[in-house]
């Protein structure tokens, strides 16, 4: 009896979903703690190894900004771990969040990026084929930098 496409449909869709909530490859590992916790209807699978962790959303909840999933996947990840995140150390989107835990309270806030403006000049000419530019070379000169 010869396979249907759509009977292998279900596994398929099976084995895209078990990787929704695996860590990162630096968070495989035997040092790994993992917890689970939910905050205000968020719940997050939170991965530790050492002072890093790294959570992920795992149930659905339609277009979430990602200023409220990171409020709370910070209140998820300071409630399992049992220590605050370093100041200026979460990042992320709706779906991944990553912070470095702050235990022992002797960590300074991480600095803000600088941003700079940078000038830059086309030194080399440059071509354009049918649906693509080249470009051989740019030169960039900082003009002011920023926080």
């Amino acid at each position: 009896m010869p396979l249907r496409p759509l009977s292998l449909l279900p596994f398929a869709l099976s084995a895209l979903l078990a990787g929704c909530d695996s860590p990162s490859p630096e968070f495989r590992s035997k040092d790994t703690r993992t917890y689970k916790a939910t905050v205000q209807g968020a719940t997050f699978k939170i991965h530790r190894r050492e002072d890093w962790v790294e959570s992920y959303r795992v149930n659905f909840e339609a277009l979430p900004s990602v200023s409220s999933v990171l409020r709370r996947a910070k209140i998820a990840i300071e409630q399992s771990t049992g220590c605050p995140i370093r100041e200026g150390s979460l990042s992320g989107d709706q779906g991944i969040q990553r912070a470095q835990l702050n235990c022992k309270g002797d960590l300074p806030p991480v600095p803000p990026p600088i941003r700079v403006d940078l000038d830059c000049e086309l030194q080399d000419e440059w071509s354009a084929d049918e649906d693509r530019v080249v470009m051989q070379n740019i030169e960039c000169t900082p003009i002011a930098a920023r926080q």
